[in-house]
């Protein structure tokens, strides 16, 4: 990448990992010192979806990181800021999810995005609205969900029913997921904490 700057597609690349190291590291760091580093990769991969506003992939990582950077600012207690960031970043998953369902990376992001959101209703009580979001989460990754022993899926198909009181779902999810010996440390948190 630092031999060749115009290579946006090294950039983009780089930036995506950056992110994904981010998201790792942000669970052991206060959100207070995780946010300017989540912000200056969105900034990062706006930038870089501007010079390609058609690349799907470019714009699910612009969204992903938007979303992040939401459950930063709910984390510092900046509930609006991160009520707008996570919908502006819902409102373009969505988009990507209605051209493109059978993406999995897509689903899975949008997933993510919902299970912030229902977050955010749930700290506010609108239990109504939360069912509603647990419920659309839920029905995107219910055919992958019977059999799959890919973590991708059972982690949030455990956060989904747990939003749904779905106790028998959650519990067999649990099981495949300790059978897999999945360790991730938020899940570890939410599953001790249920």
């Amino acid at each position: 990448v630092g031999q060749d700057r115009n290579n946006r597609a090294w950039q983009g690349e780089l930036t995506n990992l950056e992110q994904e190291r981010l998201r790792v590291l942000a669970r052991g760091m206060p959100a207070e010192k995780a946010l300017p580093r989540l912000t200056a990769v969105h900034a990062q991969l706006q930038a870089m979806l501007a010079l390609d506003p058609k690349n799907a992939s470019w714009a699910r990582r612009e969204a992903l990181a938007r979303a992040r950077m939401g459950g930063a600012l709910r984390a510092t207690g900046q509930v609006q800021a991160a009520q707008k960031e996570i919908g502006k970043a819902g409102a373009a998953l969505h988009q990507l999810y209605a051209r493109n369902p059978s993406s999995l990376s897509g689903r899975l992001a949008l997933i993510e995005t919902l299970l912030l959101q229902a977050t955010l209703q749930h700290e506010q009580k609108d239990f109504i609205s939360l069912m509603m979001t647990c419920k659309q989460a839920y029905g995107m990754i219910k055919e992958e969900s019977a059999s799959t022993m890919n973590h991708q899926i059972l982690d949030p198909w455990v956060r989904v029913n747990a939003c749904l009181q779905n106790d028998e779902a959650v519990q067999l999810a649990a099981s495949r997921l300790k059978q897999i010996g999945y360790r991730e440390q938020s899940y570890v948190h939410f599953i001790s904490t249920r």
